[in-house]
């Protein structure tokens, strides 16, 4: 029960939300930086192959409209 009074320190909870804290910003950081390459990716691909992407969009809209209907 010791170990437990050493996290009840308010200066050490303090000390755990800033690295948290911290620690968060760096990974919404890193999400945010590859989310945007993938989405430039992504477009470049669209307009660089825009008839491959429409029949790939249509053949993906046909399949799950097949399994919907299924059911």
């Amino acid at each position: 029960m010791t170990s437990m009074t050493n996290y009840t320190n308010g200066k050490d909870l303090q000390d755990i939300k800033k690295q948290l804290g911290s620690s968060l910003e760096d990974i919404s950081g890193q999400v945010a930086h590859v989310t945007h390459e993938f989405t430039d990716k992504t477009m470049t691909t669209i307009k660089k192959y825009p008839l491959h992407t429409a029949l790939a969009a249509a053949g993906v809209g046909f399949i799950v409209g097949a399994l919907v209907a299924r059911k």
